[in-house]
């Protein structure tokens, strides 16, 4: 049987984005105040609804985007680029 995830997968954020690379989860998403996204990060679905975050940052400057091969080219300790 298929497991029944909640809607919202997680609460107060909007534009949400799931990414599975290797062994871990990514979740992107806008946080309530639209200024900024964030990153989540985890190795099953179920523990990225209560990760911390990974990474934070403006939307309009700085935000995470996937490099030529399908991963999140921004990290806490390089930024985004």
């Amino acid at each position: 049987m298929s497991p029944t995830w909640p809607n919202p997968f997680i609460e107060q954020r909007a534009d949400p984005f799931i990414l599975r690379h290797e062994q871990h989860y990514y979740f992107v998403a806008s946080v309530p105040e639209y200024d900024r996204l964030e990153i989540r990060r985890a190795t099953t679905l179920a523990d990225l609804r209560s990760a911390e975050p990974v990474w934070s940052g403006a939307s309009r400057r700085a935000a995470p985007a996937a490099n030529s091969s399908g991963h999140p080219s921004c990290t806490i300790s390089t930024g985004c680029g």
